[in-house]
């Protein structure tokens, strides 16, 4: 999560765990940027998380479960 701390000024931000809501730095470890495209019952919507290393090792762990062999093949690095 992004908060904005002086508004219509330059930006100045910090950034929070949208899982956890512990404070991280002045940019994320992990930016997941998610656009839904048309045909998408969220049409034209757009999803960002921020994240620490640990919270998105769990999100991989559970993305794993899911993906289908060919995708998982294509994907080692994230062994």
């Amino acid at each position: 999560m992004k908060k904005i701390l002086k508004p219509k000024e330059a930006e100045d931000a910090i950034y929070y765990s949208d899982f956890s809501g512990k404070l991280l730095r002045e940019t994320p470890p992990v930016e997941i940027n998610i656009d839904f495209n048309y045909g998408s019952k969220y049409d034209g919507c757009k999803l960002e998380i921020h994240l620490t290393d640990e919270e998105f090792d769990d999100l991989l762990n559970f993305l794993k479960e899911k993906l289908s062999t060919d995708f998982k093949h294509n994907y080692e690095q994230f062994k």
